[in-house]
């Protein structure tokens, strides 16, 4: 096994491990000896990985992103028109949140912890705009195409926005109380149709 790979199989440990840790206990309750200890490795390991929690806590961030955008790639996507698209893309969701779902409250309190940080606040940010980058696009298409009735783009990826973290939240607070996935795809038919 080469360096390259011995990092590489030391950062994903370390991952692994604060995955679990941050999913079970919540980030403030998970100290880095916790997560040095469950991913086997030595403080000296971590730090020359990460030069903090929050470091690592980004990068686990960056990775259920990354993640979220493969899966809703629409060149991967079949569809007829935009608004087909769009929910193909609610769809394609679907399960990468299912297997995110202990991850959510993390990744809830990441936002939280943002309004405070100005490093987080950051990377909130540009998540954000990313997201009503993509969607405004695909939304503009869908209007230019005549398949969307909307006037605002931009404003309609707002909204995408507002339902999608909506119903994070109320599949956190209630996984059981609704068809969270058909409720997002009604939601987005009654707004753009």
């Amino acid at each position: 096994m080469t360096q390259e790979q011995r990092s590489r199989q030391t950062q994903q440990k370390i991952l692994d491990a604060a995955q679990a840790l941050f999913t079970t206990r919540g980030f403030d309750q998970s100290g880095i000896d916790d997560i040095c200890r469950q991913a086997g490795v030595t403080k000296g390991a971590f730090y020359h990985h990460y030069s903090s929690k929050q470091q690592l806590l980004l990068e686990l961030f960056n990775h259920w992103i990354d993640e979220v955008a493969q899966k809703i790639n629409p060149q991967t996507l079949q569809s007829g028109n935009t608004l087909e698209l769009l929910l193909r893309i609610m769809e394609s969701m679907e399960p990468v949140f299912a297997r995110a779902k202990g991850q959510l409250p993390i990744f809830v309190d990441l936002y939280i912890k943002g309004l405070n940080d100005q490093q987080l606040k950051q990377v909130n940010q540009q998540s954000y705009q990313k997201f009503l980058d993509f969607f405004s696009g695909i939304v503009q298409a869908g209007i230019q195409e005549g398949t969307i009735a909307a006037d605002d783009a931009q404003e309609v990826a707002k909204i995408l926005f507002s339902l999608t973290i909506g119903f994070m939240v109320q599949g956190l607070l209630n996984p059981r109380g609704a068809d969270w996935a058909a409720l997002t795809k009604k939601s987005i038919k009654m707004l753009l149709d």
